[in-house]
């Protein structure tokens, strides 16, 4: 790098020196006070000695004062040589970019993982160490350049805008920079170098920049994660790089503080196995847990809280190095209302990921209607006798699902709002007005289950349901086959799915069991036909007959934020035996836990991410009271709901969630009742692989901007000493020279006197 011909003298040990040089006053006084003190007298006999004195007196002084000086040189030397001279090329200003007044951008990572724990304090407090470091070099060597302090949790507020470095102004941002601490947010490389970019092109008369970031450099932030519509190549420095120019300089420090071989295990997700839950019925949760490490863990014990009660510790065996771990935990909500689940494990080096809480609603019951399109005041030949008995079983305990049943003919009337799930049950057909309800209804997120058989019209499903893929249907309905007289059996294609899980694994009882006898047929459109978007997303078959043509049996299809099921044959043993074997029990549980609606609150809302949710007007008040998870510690904070887009109600949006935790808001009922809906908000887990990006990785990523890479806080005084050129060894031979020539002229002019 060129320095440049300025260059700054300096030492290393002033005070060493100014000492030394008071030493100096010592051959002096020797000199002084060796000079000869004595009488004079007269004496004719050495009169004629007077005259060769006198000629000899100027030399011998002359001699004297050369000697004198050499000393004083000697013990000058000696004394720099302790001091340590040395030239600076203007010091670590110059070297860390900038030999004119240029503006200093330091950005500090204070992401979550900046909270792992290195010996008394955490990786966190070395960067703010760090910054600390490099502005008291600043002051000393550029007093007249601006800083300006920036936190990548909050990128648009400065902790510091422009300071000039006088000792006020730099008193105040030490003062700062120490109460700083770690945030709940995650790094995202790529906005903090656009948000730098904004910020100096903000600043018109800027031409001179240097940009220091103190970071632990993730991989998957430098590395592994693109910016989107960028290549996998992508250098997150490239926005950056297009500032500087011909006419701007530019210079980059990277400022590695994070740990090399840092472990962690972390809690990574907790999720909801339920479509609903149901106060007093069990339900389970899955939790997701992570080992960013290169040994295994031991086995770990998990704690379970579901709002302020603790639950039985879980036990979670051993997880390989960099493996995972998922975990079924099972939890019980006494009462109706959103509560919340909290899993956690033994608190490690980076205590904020080992824990994740979860925020679900339970209800008094799943609430299921059946429409019964063959009533029959005989149990036996009544469509849904069996669904209903299956789904909602007499006994002490409950199954957590409450069934009402019409028959087609109320259909058109039934307020849907009031259920999570609706069957269909051999429905003749379906108006166009009631086929419009019904996809609202599932596009609001309520499930359907539709059924076939003989009183179905598939021509009317068609043109109703179907609608060219268009609508709720996920099929369209061909002929009704009857099968050979053996009948034709139930093919489980996706055997994960929670619907026919029960047949899934080797040797199952239930395959093979079941004989179907009749069934509708159907052509699925192709990938080619689905993507043309003459059809809405394609449908997923979950099972097919065993017919040779492997026609579907049971289908999928995503429909808004519900979901619609399809059997091809009845839910009765009209068309087949099904409702005689276990499995049938099972499964239509299953498939109303699945198609249940889901109206709780967003469950993988990460901090930062804006809550957002719907108010009905005719319901609820405009104005929402938020206790955020500090509640009662800070007070509530009233937000009013605006409009929403569509024009459909109001929507509330709250957009303060830079802290995880559970936010509760309290919504008025136009009675004046209140009603709390409550969301959890969660640590981003890829901000938990703490795994770094080398110097040599970020050189071959970061190509069209080059930069100064510092490993470490000790690597900016390393730099401090690779930009001085040390005088010691050039002053050590003058000062030999200066002893060597003054003993030599002491003998020479002792051999002449």
């Amino acid at each position: 790098m060129d320095f440049g011909v300025n260059m700054l003298a300096a030492l290393v040990w002033p005070t060493l020196f100014w000492g030394g040089a008071a030493a100096m006053s010592v051959p002096i006084i020797i000199h002084i006070l060796a000079r000869r003190r004595f009488k004079r007298i007269r004496w004719a006999a050495m009169e004629f000695l007077l005259q060769a004195e006198q000629q000899n007196r100027r030399r011998v002084q002359l001699e004297d004062l050369i000697l004198m000086l050499l000393r004083c040189l000697a013990v000058l030397l000696l004394a720099l040589l302790v001091a340590r001279p040395f030239l600076q090329p203007q010091g670590l200003a110059a070297m860390l970019g900038g030999s004119e007044r240029t503006e200093r951008i330091f950005v500090l990572d204070d992401s979550f993982s900046m909270g792992y724990e290195v010996g008394e304090g955490d990786v966190f407090e070395r960067g703010k160490e760090a910054v600390t470091r490099l502005v008291k070099v600043l002051r000393e060597q550029s007093p007249n350049d601006t800083v300006t302090l920036l936190r990548t949790s909050a990128m648009q507020t400065p902790v510091a805008r422009s300071v000039f470095l006088n000792d006020e102004q730099t008193a105040d941002l030490f003062e700062r920079i120490e109460g700083l601490t770690v945030s709940e947010s995650a790094m995202a490389s790529r906005d903090v170098v656009g948000a730098v970019r904004k910020l100096l092109d903000e600043q018109a008369d800027a031409i001179n920049a240097s940009v220091y970031v103190v970071s632990d450099f993730q991989r998957k932030d430098w590395i592994d994660a693109p910016g989107e519509g960028e290549t996998a190549t992508a250098s997150p420095m490239a926005e950056l790089a297009e500032w500087g120019g011909e006419d701007r300089d530019l210079s980059v420090v990277l400022v590695d503080v994070g740990e090399s071989r840092a472990s962690n295990v972390a809690v990574n997700g907790l999720r909801s196995l339920q479509s609903r839950f149901v106060a007093g019925v069990s339900g389970d949760v899955e939790v997701t847990l992570v080992n960013h490490a290169e040994q295994a863990t031991d086995k770990l014990d998990l704690d379970v809280t579901i709002g302020a009660a603790g639950q039985p510790t879980v036990a979670v065996e051993a997880i390989e190095p960099a493996g995972e771990t998922k975990s079924a935990i099972p939890v019980v909500f006494t009462q109706a209302g959103y509560d919340s689940v909290t899993v956690s494990t033994a608190a490690d080096a980076l205590p904020a990921d080992d824990a994740r809480t979860l925020v679900v609603e339970a209800v008094e019951a799943v609430r299921i209607l059946i429409v019964n399109g063959e009533p029959s005041s005989d149990s036996y030949r009544d469509e849904v006798a069996l669904l209903r008995t299956a789904i909602r079983p007499a006994g002490e305990v409950f199954s957590g699902n409450e069934v009402e049943v019409i028959d087609e003919t109320q259909l058109d009337t039934a307020d849907l709002s009031n259920f999570d799930v609706i069957y269909l049950t051999n429905v003749y057909r379906v108006s166009e007005p009631t086929a419009e309800v019904l996809s609202a209804f599932v596009g609001a997120g309520g499930g359907l289950a539709i059924f076939l058989g003989d009183q179905v019209d598939p021509d009317f499903y068609n043109d109703t349901l179907y609608r060219d893929g268009k609508g709720l249907l996920p099929l369209p309905l061909g002929e009704r086959r009857t099968a050979p007289s053996t009948g034709t059996r139930f093919s489980a294609v996706d055997r994960l799915h929670p619907i026919v899980r029960v047949f899934g694994g080797r040797n199952n009882p239930f395959v093979g069991r079941i004989r179907f006898d009749q069934y509708f047929t159907s052509v699925m459109p192709d990938d080619e036909d689905a993507a043309d978007g003459s059809f809405a997303p394609k449908a997923k078959i979950i099972a097919r007959y065993d017919d040779g043509d492997a026609m579907p049996a049971i289908v999928e299809r995503r429909f808004g934020e519900g979901r619609v099921i399809v059997v091809t044959s009845t839910v009765d043993q009209e068309w087949n035996d099904w409702a005689r074997d276990a499995s049938y029990v099972v499964t239509m549980l299953e498939m109303t836990q699945y198609l249940a609606r889901g109206e709780g609150a967003d469950s993988d809302l990460l901090v930062g991410d804006p809550v957002r949710f719907g108010l009905d007007p005719a319901r609820f008040e405009r104005d929402v009271l938020v206790r955020t998870p500090q509640y009662p510690a800070e007070q509530e904070v009233p937000v009013t709901a605006q409009a929403a887009e569509d024009g459909q109600g109001f929507e509330l949006i709250w957009d303060e969630t830079s802290r995880s935790g559970v936010y509760r808001f309290v919504l008025t009922g136009m009675t004046g009742e209140q009603t709390i809906r409550a969301v959890a908000v969660n640590l981003d887990p890829q901000e938990s692989d703490l795994v770094k990006a080398t110097q040599a990785e970020l050189e071959e990523r970061i190509t069209e901007l080059p930069f100064t890479y510092l490993d470490g806080v000790e690597a900016i005084g390393e730099v401090d000493e690779a930009a001085r050129s040390e005088l010691w060894r050039s002053v050590l031979v003058a000062a030999m020279v200066v002893l060597m020539g003054e003993q030599f002229l002491a003998w020479w002019f002792g051999r002449r006197s």
